[in-house]
């Protein structure tokens, strides 16, 4: 029980936006497949629904049990029947009771903020007597397929099972949902009639309130009809709209290409003093063809799976006059999801970390909208976060000797040639430029200036050309502006610490993208002299090294160790002595550092 759905967090939902009240969805799926989930998904976002409960899903393991957004609140399985009550995951509850394993008839009772939701599936075959549904404290609401002839519901004959549950709601002060007016929850084919096997009972207040109950239109392969039941108590908690974010799948590069190119003309020349205003007018000319060539906004209505086609042939579907042309679409509508629920599966198996894990990542964020980590309300105030990281970031500012070495060495270091025998300090090759840029990476969030690695990347020749200068006129000037020198803090919690800490946040520094380049032209200059003078056995903060190193050449050391413990006897002869790759005799205290000299100077 409460299992989590995987890539949690794909749907993109606004609760408030209409409606502030929880919905419960129930339906009597008559058998859940991968297809029927997706249209739940579609159901339940268009009607705000925050609960689901299902009857028959016929599935004898949990983990088939799985609808985006929601968690698993409780379950019964069978093979023959099987019940499944869903909460959407912004919303806690509590599995409160369920029957004994000899109970023919299935019930499960959940609780959300003291209102008892109880899911309730009746064969047809079994007999129901006035304790077979336990009774739970106002409020609580009963909903599900109970199987049962009565007037009260429109039917023609009454059965003892009927005059049961009747007797039962009124003895227990429950009021019926039913509206004579509404569509019926179950049409037979083979009788071409429709009936009220699907009820729902709820609890009277003190203003002898009830809610409300709707059915719903047709469903793919389930002779029963979905019903939106909207409690009056239920109240959604308000949340803010997600940010809308730039889609630069369908972005016009072409054009974004050609608007960069025309906007320099009207930049400012490079031989000016004021840096700030140059690189102000170079973001806002670059802000400026982003919103004329690259869309911008979020997915209110997002279902994996679904799409406008997947929602047209479900209304097809629904207002089909007659059964055949029903069939037909609820046919082309299965198919399409199978056809996308095949391509789902090729490219979750595609997912292969042993190879490149960024390459696996990029594909899971894709899958999941790169939103799979649900929002938190954390019990501590972004100031006293802020005031903690301050605090951590603050340093003593007596020691004057030590500040005046740094700034001698830094000195220094502009006057130190290159092994090529240029200067650090003079203005950059365009290869070193073009260089910087093949290592910038895309999908990266900005900094304070809003510039995104994609927009460097796809604009003009002529726009990089005046990029360019615009850094060999910032060394030569050494200066550089101001928005560069800040950073967006952002506060993430540690693993396994109290979150009602301050001092449970580590903070991520989120630089300007132009900064970034500007890093990685000063680095590749300063390695070239710094990678030398470092001792070769360091593998940290060096490129082309990696803890692997250490590991392989601990691992030789240790089998020329036991080599050596089990054949003593050639040990003693220096001709049969071993040796490393590198020519000296084997030992566990030299090998390592000879064949770590050995292995990184090839």
């Amino acid at each position: 029980m409460g299992q989590k759905t995987p890539f949690s967090g794909r749907c993109s939902r606004n609760a408030a936006e209409d409606d502030p009240r929880h919905s419960i969805l129930q339906l009597n799926t008559e058998g859940l497949t991968a297809n029927k989930i997706s249209i739940i998904e579609q159901l339940a976002y268009k009607n705000k629904a925050f609960i689901i409960v299902l009857q028959e899903t016929h599935c004898i393991r949990a983990h088939k049990l799985v609808i985006s957004d929601f968690s698993l609140a409780g379950s019964i399985l069978s093979r023959n029947h099987c019940l499944a009550t869903f909460l959407h995951e912004r919303l806690e509850l509590s599995l409160v009771d369920q029957p004994p394993d000899q109970s023919e008839t299935e019930w499960l009772c959940v609780d959300l903020a003291g209102y008892k939701i109880v899911n309730v599936y009746k064969p047809p075959r079994s007999r129901l007597t006035p304790t077979t549904i336990p009774m739970f404290p106002h409020p609580s609401l009963y909903v599900g397929d109970f199987n049962c002839q009565h007037f009260n519901w429109c039917y023609n004959t009454k059965s003892s099972d009927g005059e049961s549950l009747d007797s039962w709601a009124t003895s227990n002060n429950l009021g019926l949902l039913y509206n004579p007016k509404e569509t019926a929850s179950f049409f037979s084919r083979h009788w071409n009639v429709g009936t009220n096997p699907d009820l729902a009972f709820a609890s009277f207040g003190q203003d002898r309130r009830l809610p409300d109950r709707r059915v719903l239109g047709k469903f793919p392969r389930s002779l029963h009809r979905p019903s939106l039941i909207t409690p009056t108590r239920f109240k959604v908690p308000a949340h803010s709209d997600p940010v809308k974010r730039w889609n630069f799948r369908k972005a016009d590069w072409k054009r974004f290409c050609l608007h960069t190119g025309e906007s320099v003309e009207i930049l400012p020349p490079l031989d000016t003093p004021d840096i700030e205003r140059s690189y102000q007018d170079f973001c806002e000319s670059l802000l400026s063809a982003v919103r004329q060539c690259i869309l911008r906004g979020r997915r209110k209505n997002y279902v994996p799976c679904w799409d406008k086609e997947c929602e047209t042939l479900y209304s097809s579907f629904v207002r089909a006059p007659v059964r055949t042309t029903s069939d037909r679409a609820a046919s082309s509508l299965l198919s399409r999801q199978q056809q996308k629920q095949e391509r789902w599966e090729e490219a979750v198996n595609s997912i292969d970390v042993s190879h490149s894990s960024r390459k696996a990542w990029r594909t899971i964020n894709k899958l999941t909208g790169r939103s799979g980590y649900p929002s938190r309300l954390f019990p501590v105030s972004a100031n006293s976060i802020a005031s903690q990281l301050v605090k951590n970031g603050a340093h003593k500012t007596g020691e004057r000797d030590s500040t005046r070495l740094v700034n001698k060495q830094l000195s220094d270091l502009w006057k130190i040639p290159t092994p090529e025998g240029h200067s650090i300090s003079e203005p950059y090759r365009p290869e070193e430029f073009a260089a910087a840029l093949r290592r910038l990476k895309p999908g990266k969030y900005p900094g304070l200036d809003s510039i995104f690695p994609e927009f460097i990347l796809h604009a003009g020749s002529a726009l990089k050309s005046w990029f360019y200068d615009f850094f060999n006129s910032c060394m030569l000037q050494l200066k550089i502006t101001k928005i560069w020198r800040r950073a967006l803090v952002v506060a993430i919690p540690k693993p396994e610490k109290s979150l009602g800490d301050p001092k449970s946040y580590r903070p991520i520094s989120l630089l300007c993208v132009s900064f970034k380049i500007l890093e990685r032209l000063i680095y590749a200059r300063v390695e070239t002299i710094i990678d030398p003078l470092l001792p070769p056995k360091q593998a940290g903060f060096r490129h082309g090294r990696s803890a692997v190193d250490h590991v392989t050449l601990l691992t030789h050391a240790q089998r020329i160790a036991f080599w050596i413990k089990r054949r003593p006897e050639l040990c003693s002869s220096s001709s049969q002595q071993p040796t490393t790759p590198c020519g000296a005799a084997a030992s566990p205290a030299s090998c390592c550092d000879c064949c770590l000299i050995d292995i990184w100077s090839t």
